[in-house]
C-alpha cells in the first residue's frame, strides 16, 4: 500500500462489492464528494449512520493506508469535480466568443 490507489469516487464506482454499510459510506460521499472530503471519519460515519471502524474498513478496502491518505484522495476528486463544473460552465461563453470571432 505504499502508492495511493487513485480517485475514490473511481473506485466506489468500480463495482467493488460493498458490505451494505460500506455502501451507504460510499453513497453518501458519492451525494457530496466535497462535504466529504472535508469530515472527519467519525462525522463522515455519523452522516453514513455506520461506526468509524467501517470507515477504516473501507478505506483498507479500497487501497488506502488509513483515513488521512483515503481523505486526501478524496479532496483531490472534489477539486477535480468542481474545475471540470467550471470548465463546463464556461464553454457556452467560450462558443459565444468563437461564434463572435467567426461572424467578425
Amino acid at each position: 500500500m505504499c502508492e495511493a490507489p487513485g480517485s475514490v469516487v473511481t473506485l466506489l464506482c468500480s463495482g467493488i462489492q460493498l458490505y451494505s454499510a460500506e455502501r451507504r459510506i460510499a453513497d453518501c460521499i458519492l451525494a457530496d464528494v466535497k462535504r466529504a472530503s472535508m469530515c472527519t471519519s467519525a462525522e463522515l460515519a455519523r452522516l453514513s449512520c455506520s461506526s468509524e471502524a467501517t470507515i477504516t474498513r473501507l478505506c483498507h478496502k479500497l487501497g488506502f493506508e488509513n483515513y488521512r491518505k483515503f481523505q486526501l484522495a478524496l479532496a483531490r476528486d472534489a477539486m477535480e469535480q468542481q474545475e471540470a463544473q467550471r470548465t463546463d460552465d464556461q464553454q457556452p461563453q467560450r462558443y459565444r466568443q468563437y461564434q463572435l470571432g467567426v461572424q467578425g
